[in-house]
């Protein structure tokens, strides 16, 4: 007998997302599947509901927002969650890297902070000692010296500020990361090195990527597939060379 192929990391079918009072639907029967350590790019203009995509996975839309259609994490449903079990599914399964992590961080934690406190709140069981050697090892592996452990984000410079972004995602291991323009605040030089950083620390992981970006030669050079997103629906996906050399929709 054929071996059954595992379970996709995520996986979207026909999915429909109208926001409150929205005249129509921002993501209108969308079919997604992303398997463990593929890496997928999702491109389109603006408005067509790429940044959308993200807050649904994690059920981070607004109040009063509709979404149906077959909705899979890991193999579960986060809107049928409550709110603990959701919590620790948005930690443990996914690492969000966004476009301008000084949104996100809290200006009155130190960068070490930011990963312990993470740590300790998903790994209860771990000495404090065992939180701060990893958290530092994380640092140090997205180009942050121990030493900087009590800097506050203030202090670091946006590239600095976005390869904490990379640790955060990538401190639980999880199997799915999604980085919304993670690199648009950045000159080419350092958005370069961010998202070599990122894909090395996916591989390592073992993790799927989601990148969700206008900048489609990026997304050609990190992502070996691409997908389409154009009024809510995907309208094309293909290998990263085969979208960029012969696309099929006219949007790639």
């Amino acid at each position: 007998m054929p071996e059954s192929k595992p379970d996709p990391v995520l996986s979207l079918q026909q999915l429909v997302v109208r926001y409150p009072g929205a005249a129509a639907a921002t993501l209108d029967g969308l079919d997604l599947s992303l398997a463990a350590g593929e890496r997928l790019a999702l491109v389109g203009p603006s408005g067509c509901g790429k940044s959308t995509v993200a807050r649904a996975v994690l059920q981070l839309l607004p109040a009063g927002s509709q979404c149906s259609g077959e909705l899979r994490l890991q193999g579960q449903d986060p809107r049928t969650l409550r709110r603990g079990a959701l919590r620790r599914l948005r930690g443990e399964a996914v690492g969000l890297v966004f476009q301008d992590p000084m949104t996100r961080l809290n200006p009155l934690l130190s960068v070490g902070d930011h990963l312990s406190d993470t740590l300790a709140e998903h790994r209860p069981s771990w000495r404090r000692r065992q939180v701060r050697q990893r958290a530092e090892e994380l640092l140090e592996r997205v180009g942050i010296t121990p030493e900087r452990y009590g800097n506050y984000p203030h202090e670091f410079s946006g590239g600095m500020r976005q390869r904490l972004a990379i640790a955060l995602a990538m401190a639980l291991q999880p199997a799915l990361v999604i980085a919304d323009e993670p690199t648009t605040s950045l000159d080419v030089a350092v958005a370069g090195q961010v998202m070599a950083e990122l894909c090395q620390l996916c591989e390592e992981a073992g993790s799927a990527l989601l990148l969700i970006s206008h900048d489609l030669a990026m997304a050609g050079r990190w992502c070996d597939q691409i997908a389409v997103l154009d009024q809510g629906k995907r309208v094309e996906q293909a290998s990263s060379h085969q979208l960029l050399t012969a696309p099929q929709s006219g949007l790639a």
